[in-house]
């Protein structure tokens, strides 16, 4: 590229002559070029010179001469003061701002018409190019730009404006005119009068080359008018067609017609299109190029068509005068795989009620449709002409055609033949009598086979010919207790006790050495007698080993057996407690019998702290609810729904640890339980007040002192204090509650305890039937009275 270096010009050093084409070079940079030459006395001589020596070639430095000719033409003419007003009045304003499309509501597309998609798809889009191209057929109008380049033993590029007179203007020429013209022709003549200046350009053999091309494009301005979504002037590029203007427009409104979109030029319908043309057989020729003023006119439909049913489009479509079923059938895009089509139903409004028109395939191009039609095709019943079925114990169940004359024999020998599994005893076929009541025909399925016997077949005939294995209950066998994988297993005949217990993977270790049950069902002449008697037990013998003997091992299981391996009796898991606190070595603690007791694992955890506080030592137990516990729960809350249950997985056991260790084994020293957490907390000298006061608070133990002291400590009780339900919760977990005689009597209180001052339950409010029950009380108690004193009077 020719890079100017503008601002510290010095001389033609400064012009780097590499890269692109002096077409890429703007007006404004050739004219630095052509100001630097004249101010340093330069003429083409010396830049010609200065091009070569830079190896720029030939070619470019002959364009560079003719772009530094325009330009020094240009300025001499604007210098001189000898710019026309001709050519400011005949040259045009370029109109380059363009249409857009604008959002167009969802409810105002009559998106049930055939085509209405056609100009609002997101993914389908006419918007109007700028960057395309004319063809040969555009026509030249007022603001067109047309480039014009000469190479070969002369070089020269025009850029000319179409003026309004409708020509251009070309130096050493003079005006041509071109408005109205196709490129092509234009092209044509452009070409034969630059041959009378060029005559390089003439001859067998011409040495001077030119070609025409259009530049920028003048906008052209169309109107659109009828029955369109969005109506109006629009401005496009000259290379616009009619669908450019129909997509700006949102295309045809709920009235409009797709069939006969008039393009007017000249006060004249110039063409009219189609639309279904492109949409369904593609047409490009729908598609026609607009010109300057042109008016596109979108009348009201003519007719329309409602098309339902097994059509591969349904919708409404609209037809042509005299257009035929077949057509509007075509433009669904034909039958559904699932049609009938057989007979179509054509409903059809004759001004004062509507009627019902059957048509047959051979009437469908002959048909021809009204305003209004309603064309239904129905899908085909659901029923074969020539099927019957075969299931069950046959290699190759499934459908098969029903031939004149085919029997039983033949569709089982279609069929690949009988399995080993077959029920060779009775088969059966259901079949649909005339009135389509059910009818069951047996058949003896061997005799089929051997040709004693056979049925000829009808449509939709059923045939069933069962399996052994269906017809058996599935047996099973159960295994349980410590083994490998315990459960319910598939019985096999020949099945031994030692295969079994293989099956299920061996003995755990925790296995009993004692013996292996098996528990069988009553058979026979057993199970005929009512007794009460339920099974058979087997008891068998394990060696030492966990394996099993050779004798019971062979022992012969039958179907729904169930064996039960017994867990040793003294096989047990590990039971873990947790102690914390302050305690020398707080942690988890297996137990070494079921009789370990609180005072032999704080032994085993070296003792207490000095700072331990032993009266508030707290157990928590976890809590394991059977299931009949969880059942009953549920049923009191059934019942009840009003009484609380506690949601807690453990619960605090209140211990007596000082007394515990002074006394072991004593009663407090209680047995422990896997999952016990033992907690003793540190000396504390502090009392907690909550609930029901005025200020909650914490305060200083004070010894003697009773809940009564601690609760005026909080500001005494407050409004809604239930006082004589006031209690104690230790820190052992316990509960110290008030107790009243004719005085009452608060508990007692330790350090870390919490005096607890729970809160009367809000009454509920009188209603009017509890006011008038108390007035009618009040009046009989009065009327009692009364009745008293008068009697002792």
């Amino acid at each position: 590229m020719f890079q100017i270096h503008a601002q510290s010009l010095e001389g033609l050093d400064n012009i780097d002559f590499t890269g692109k084409s002096v077409d890429d070079l703007s007006d404004a940079q050739i004219m630095q070029i052509q100001q630097e030459m004249t101010k340093r006395g330069l003429g083409m001589a010396e830049i010609e010179m200065f091009a070569q020596a830079k190896g720029i070639p030939q070619l470019e430095v002959n364009k560079l001469k003719s772009r530094l000719a325009e330009v020094s033409t240009m300025g001499a003419s604007s210098a001189s003061g000898l710019q026309s007003d001709y050519m400011n009045s005949q040259l045009p304003e370029v109109n380059t701002e363009y249409s857009e499309k604008e959002e167009i509501p969802q409810e105002s597309i009559p998106m049930s018409v055939f085509g209405s998609k056609l100009f609002n798809a997101k993914n389908l889009t006419f918007e109007p190019s700028i960057a395309l191209n004319p063809s040969s057929d555009y026509r030249l109008g007022v603001g067109d730009e047309v480039r014009i380049d000469i190479w070969g033993a002369s070089q020269q590029n025009y850029k000319l404006l179409v003026d309004k007179t409708g020509s251009i203007n070309i130096p050493n020429i003079g005006p041509i005119r071109v408005s109205g013209m196709h490129l092509k022709d234009a092209q044509s003549k452009i070409l034969n009068r630059l041959s009378a200046i060029y005559s390089g350009m003439k001859g067998s053999q011409p040495n001077t080359f030119g070609q025409v091309s259009m530049g920028m494009l003048q906008g052209i301005n169309v109107n659109v008018i009828g029955e369109v979504i969005l109506p109006g002037t629009y401005t496009l590029p000259s290379t616009a067609s009619l669908f450019n203007a129909l997509y700006l427009s949102g295309g045809p409104n709920d009235i409009g017609s797709f069939r006969k979109v008039q393009v007017i030029r000249g006060g004249e319908i110039a063409q009219e299109i189609d639309v279904y043309d492109y949409l369904v057989k593609g047409k490009g020729n729908a598609n026609i190029q607009l010109e300057n003023d042109d008016v596109i006119k979108v009348p009201p439909y003519q007719n329309r068509v409602v098309m339902a049913g097994e059509f591969k489009r349904t919708g409404i479509f609209e037809g042509k005068h005299g257009e035929s079923v077949m057509d509007m059938v075509d433009y669904a895009g034909g039958f559904t795989e699932n049609a009938y089509t057989h007979r179509l139903e054509i409903f059809r409004k004759n001004g004062r009620e509507q009627t019902v028109r059957d048509v047959t395939l051979d009437q469908l191009a002959t048909t021809v449709i009204q305003n209004g039609d309603s064309i239904l095709v129905k899908p085909v019943l659901e029923r074969y002409a020539n099927r019957v079925q075969i299931t069950g114990a046959v290699f190759r169940p499934g459908t098969y055609e029903v031939e004149d004359g085919l029997q039983l024999s033949t569709l089982i020998k279609k069929a690949e033949g009988l399995k080993e599994d077959a029920f060779l005893e009775r088969g059966y076929i259901y079949r649909k009598g005339e009135d389509l009541s059910d009818e069951v025909i047996s058949f003896s399925v061997v005799d089929v086979v051997l040709g004693k016997e056979d049925i000829v077949l009808q449509r939709e005939d059923y045939v069933v010919i069962s399996s052994l294995l269906e017809m058996r209950e599935e047996l099973t066998i159960d295994i349980g207790g410590p083994v490998m994988k315990p459960g319910e297993y598939t019985f096999g005949e020949g099945m031994k006790l030692k295969d079994l217990i293989v099956v299920a993977g061996g003995f755990k270790i925790e296995a009993s050495g004692a013996r292996v049950e098996v528990a069988r069902r009553l058979r026979g002449e057993d199970a005929e007698k009512a007794s009460d008697k339920i099974a058979e037990i087997f008891v068998m013998d394990i060696s030492k080993n966990l394996t099993i003997s050779e004798a019971d091992g062979e022992f012969e299981l039958k179907p729904f057996d169930k064996v039960f391996v017994r867990k040793a009796p003294g096989s047990k898991v590990q039971r873990t407690v947790t102690v914390t606190g302050e305690v020398i070595y707080p942690g988890n603690y297996s137990l070494s019998s079921e009789k370990e007791r609180i005072s032999d694992v704080m032994k085993r955890a070296g003792g207490f702290n000095a700072n331990a506080y032993l009266e508030g030592a707290m157990l928590t137990r976890r809590i394991i609810k059977s299931e009949k516990q969880l059942a009953m729960q549920e049923e009191m809350l059934r019942r009840d729904q009003s009484i609380e249950l506690t949601n807690l997985e453990f619960e605090v056991v209140g211990i007596q640890l000082e007394e515990i260790m002074k006394n072991p084994g004593g009663k407090m020293d209680i047995y422990l339980e896997a999952g016990d957490e033992i907690t003793i907390p540190q000396k504390t000298q502090t009392v907690r007040i909550s609930g029901e006061v005025l200020n909650p608070v914490s305060t200083t133990f004070e010894p003697g002192k009773r809940a009564r002291y601690y609760i005026s400590q909080g500001g005494g009780f407050g409004l809604n204090a239930k006082r004589k339900k006031t209690y104690v919760r230790y820190p052992n977990g316990t509960t110290g509650v008030t107790r009243s005689f004719i005085f009452k009597s608060y508990p007692k209180v330790t350090p870390g305890s919490e005096v607890i001052v729970p809160q009367r339950p809000p009454r509920a409010p009188m209603t009017m039937a509890s006011w008038m029950a108390l007035a009618s009380s009040a009046a009989a108690l009065a009327l009692t009275v009364t009745s008293i004193v008068n009697n002792i009077k």
